[in-house]
């Protein structure tokens, strides 16, 4: 697949006229599948080296708003950046990832190419050192600002403590909190697990 028919793939999935910026930041590297998947509840993106025929893969979620597949996009493609340069040595997220996603972000957050709460967001994620998006909760809240959604989303960190609540089905009560998690107890099995700050979850009113 060649720049141009890459652009015309992704221009669905991404916010208008982004497309051809972001191809015009990898023309110089060879040999890149780039795959649509369906939404997984894991991760929102991948990178993998020599898959197949492949020096470089990109998976990305389909599913994701515009401005989060973005974001993804330019998450994972650090991770290219660093396969290039080092052949993935050190930690996954470390200093090499960290000094590529902000090279990579940088064309993005200049005024005029993305909205200005997304670029302010953006600068704070990079400068904050955050590893994923899931576990930036500021910038999680812009992009559902976006997407007109904000209202209707409801996260563990805006709910009391020993506040219970339900997620994918099972029923928890909220705990400490540890950084971009919260300790919560499961009300089936009485075991503690981690659960992000950022999680989208159901109140349940005990009452």
């Amino acid at each position: 697949m060649n720049l141009d028919q890459l652009e015309k793939s992704l221009l669905p999935f991404m916010p208008e006229g982004t497309a051809g910026l972001y191809c015009s930041q990898i023309a110089g590297i060879k040999s890149i599948n780039f795959k649509l998947t369906r939404e997984r509840t894991s991760k929102h993106g991948d990178y993998r080296s020599h898959v197949n025929r492949w020096r470089h893969q990109i998976s990305i979620n389909s599913t994701l708003p515009p401005h989060h597949f973005l974001v993804t996009l330019l998450h994972e493609t650090a991770h290219l950046l660093v396969h290039e340069r080092y052949r993935n040595h050190g930690d996954p997220h470390g200093p090499h990832w960290k000094a590529a996603f902000a090279e990579i972000i940088l064309p993005w957050v200049v005024p005029g190419v993305l909205p200005p709460k997304l670029a302010m967001a953006l600068k704070n994620h990079i400068e904050k050192g955050y590893a994923t998006t899931t576990g930036d909760a500021g910038l999680l809240s812009v992009f559902r600002e976006l997407e007109g959604i904000a209202q209707s989303i409801i996260t563990l960190e805006t709910l009391p403590p020993g506040a219970v609540f339900a997620i994918q089905g099972q029923l928890f009560r909220k705990g400490e909190k540890m950084r971009t998690f919260y300790r919560c107890v499961s009300l089936t099995n009485n075991r503690e697990y981690r659960v992000r700050i950022t999680a989208e979850v159901m109140p349940i009113d005990e009452s």
